[in-house]
């Protein structure tokens, strides 16, 4: 009964002896290009009266890059591996502007509602975002040209966005500026599968969420009404996920294999897929809301989503 119990686990685990094979390593890079959403784009009423009855019209995001860059090492079994990745989109920002004669501003304080303003109104956005993960892959399942592996680790991840809204009207300029930005670290679990299909090709997929434990501020500030604002520093869990799917395909490099390389000849990797970030609750913004009572105001904890296309390209030697 013992004889059995490990050999049905080291089938389950597929794991080989490990004198079988050398430790190797993985080196690859990713080109992304994706566009990024908040829950709260809008930024002005372009009324139709002096009333705010009209469309809320949106700072809508368009599409950036970003990079990726990952070292593994795969020990000897081939089964498990640890892994650091760096995953960042550098600063980027979208502007948007909109003219009327009644524009109601979404995001100032209202210290003049009798009426919509006649001029223009601009806002741009500027994010900057990045996670360096930390993460130990086991084999849990090999099923024919069915692999599945269980991930488990660290993510460091963190998020910025500063707002601008400039309302330029016959003597009169307005700026309202909003900045966002938190910090964290914690556990971050998930899976990675990858299905054979034929000639090198492969259906590949990865799904991880992790809980971080994360240091958030916001400020506000106004120009009109002279309000700065800023909060204190707390603690909070921003949960964040990452999910992707693409076609992979495998190639052994054809040339004359180098003694120097631990397990013989390499081999490059190529994928292409679509990939979904999130920050869940990951962005802050404060707003005030009554001009009778100045101090009045709130805190509106939005989701941020960047999705796309992934290009990548890696090394196994």
């Amino acid at each position: 009964m013992k004889n059995i119990f490990f050999s049905a686990l080291a089938l389950f685990f597929c794991v080989t002896p490990l004198t079988a094979n050398n430790p190797s390593w993985s080196a690859s890079v990713e080109f992304l290009y994706m566009f990024p959403s908040m829950d709260q784009p809008y930024f002005v009423i372009d009324s139709i009266s002096s009333e705010p009855n009209g469309e809320r019209f949106s700072n809508n995001q368009p599409l950036h890059p970003g990079y990726r860059a990952e070292l593994a090492y795969l020990f000897c079994n081939q089964v498990n591996d640890v892994r650091l990745r760096w995953t960042h989109f550098p600063t980027f920002c979208d502007e948007k502007t909109k003219s009327g004669n009644e524009l109601f501003p979404v995001m100032f304080h209202p210290i003049n509602p009798s009426g919509g303003v006649n001029g223009t109104i601009s806002i741009e956005d500027c994010f900057d975002f990045y996670f360096l993960d930390l993460v130990f892959s086991q084999r849990a399942l090999c099923c024919g040209p069915f692999l599945f592996d269980l991930v488990g680790g660290l993510r460091w991840g963190y998020l910025d966005l500063r707002e601008q809204v400039v309302l330029q009207s016959t003597g009169m300029t307005r700026d309202v500026k909003v900045h966002s930005q938190f910090w964290g670290v914690g556990p971050d679990i998930g899976f990675d599968f990858e299905y054979n299909l034929c000639y090198g090709l492969a259906l590949h997929g990865k799904a991880d969420v992790a809980l971080l434990v994360s240091r958030r501020e916001a400020s506000y500030s106004d120009s009109e009404s002279f309000v700065y604002a800023k909060n204190e520093p707390y603690c909070a869990v921003v949960p964040t996920s990452d999910i992707r799917l693409g076609i992979n395909y495998n190639k052994e490099l054809n040339f004359r294999c180098l003694a120097a390389l631990p397990t013989g000849c390499g081999w490059l990797n190529f994928e292409i897929g679509y990939e979904i970030i999130t920050f869940y609750k990951g962005l802050d913004r404060i707003y005030f809301v009554d001009d009778g009572s100045l101090g009045a105001s709130f805190d509106e904890l939005m989701d941020f989503t960047l999705q796309g296309p992934y290009f990548h390209l890696g090394f196994t030697f």
